[in-house]
């Protein structure tokens, strides 16, 4: 059986050229079919198309690129008309038929009277012939194994081109074989992409990290695989072999499945992550107080009795308090210059601070100031070194 088993069928600029078939004065000329607002082009004449107009641009920007074209309101009833009558022709034809829009069919062909064509090109120069000689409509044909190879080719040589991907059958009119060059090349930039980031990363001195490596190496086997992929499709190798096919399908739902489930173990459950980042939070809070208790004191020469002597209007300060249970942080004064600060902790921080290195923060001189902290209840005790934050001393003003 021939490889090639799907043919696309798209008719040329369907709703400019339905214009030009109401009205032969404008063949030949630049010619923009607009929607039914007047303000979007939805098809246009190859002589438009030849100035860089595309589909569904705007009709402003469609005159500065061609002031010249005539613009038409699109007739849609009679595109209408128009692609039903093709839709018939295609059914007598073969069968088994997809519709994908008011202008493009999918056709397999396994299912066309008579069987598949021994000279596939022949068949599509007929078939290009029959619809121009019953609507007086020109379309592009592509064949190929797939859906997406055969689109391609039909896009490969417009207008009214025949193009078939991997056949071995005489040529059609402009035969080529086309190759789905937008997915290698999106792979290949890809891995591309990829080495770079890890080359730069390295020469500029950053420290490549295992997190880091792991991640271009994720990046790399994906888009690895994928150019493995179109490449295998690109000749056909999953038509032809449709059990090794449907293995890797099975092997690609078992790996993600499998990275998911490790994802839960190296990172941990959604739970366990919204559980860390209430605990950085209140790590920040409590930094954050620690700051303006050693403010306090240093302005008045005396700890706060209380957390709510640190609300400040003037400065839009508020003592904040714990995000996951709304109520006050434990706060207590052990001297004059020494207080503690007691919060609720879900789990055992990793041995650094909140924001991933030791935090060097406003207490008695040697004492290391550290936020490690266990699960459950956690007090920091804090001594303020005057030495090192000595007090304000307010000018005497005479």
């Amino acid at each position: 059986m021939p490889a090639c088993c799907i043919a696309h069928i798209d008719v040329d600029a369907f709703f400019a050229s339905v214009l030009v078939r109401a009205d032969p004065s404008l063949q030949g000329k630049p010619l923009l079919a607009l929607g039914m607002g007047g303000g979007c082009v939805i098809a246009a004449s190859y002589e438009a198309k030849a100035k860089g107009i595309k589909t569904g641009m705007r009709l402003l920007d469609a005159r500065k690129l061609c002031p010249g074209a005539i613009e038409r309101i699109s007739d849609f009833a009679e595109a209408c008309r128009a692609s039903v009558h093709i839709e018939e022709i295609l059914a007598r034809e073969c069968p088994a038929m997809e519709k994908m829009s008011v202008d493009e069919w999918f056709l397999d062909l396994r299912t066309l009277v008579g069987g598949i064509p021994e000279d596939l090109g022949a068949w599509a120069l007929d078939t290009q012939c029959m619809i121009r000689r019953h609507l007086d409509l020109t379309v592009s044909v592509g064949i190929g194994p797939t859906k997406t190879l055969a689109k391609m080719a039909s896009e490969y040589r417009k207008p009214a081109g025949a193009t078939i991907v991997i056949g071995t059958q005489s040529p059609a009119k402009n035969h080529e074989a086309s190759r789905p060059e937008p997915s290698r090349r999106a792979a290949g930039a890809t891995i591309v992409g990829d080495l770079i980031v890890l080359l730069t990363t390295f020469l500029s001195g950053e420290e490549l990290t295992l997190a880091f490596l792991l991640k271009v190496l994720v990046v790399l086997l994906v888009a690895g695989a994928g150019f493995m992929h179109f490449m295998a499709d690109l000749w056909g190798y999953w038509v032809q072999n449709p059990g090794r096919a449907r293995m890797v399908n099975w092997s690609v739902g078992v790996l993600v499945i499998f990275a998911i489930i490790a994802g839960f173990f190296i990172v941990g459950t959604p739970g366990q992550a919204r559980e860390y980042r209430l605990d950085q939070q209140k790590v920040n809070d409590l930094q954050s107080i620690q700051s303006q208790v050693v403010y306090y004191w240093q302005q008045k020469q005396k700890l706060p009795a209380t957390l709510a002597e640190l609300n400040d209007p003037l400065s839009y300060y508020s003592v904040p308090v714990d995000p996951q249970t709304g109520s006050a942080y434990t706060y207590q004064v052990n001297g004059a210059r020494s207080f503690e600060l007691c919060a609720e902790f879900n789990t055992k921080s990793d041995g650094i601070s909140a924001k991933g290195r030791v935090v060097t923060m406003p207490v008695a001189l040697g004492t290391n100031d550290n936020w490690q902290h266990a699960a459950g209840g956690q007090c920091f005790s804090r001594t303020i070194d005057p030495e090192r934050y000595p007090p304000i001393i307010k000018p005497v003003q005479y």
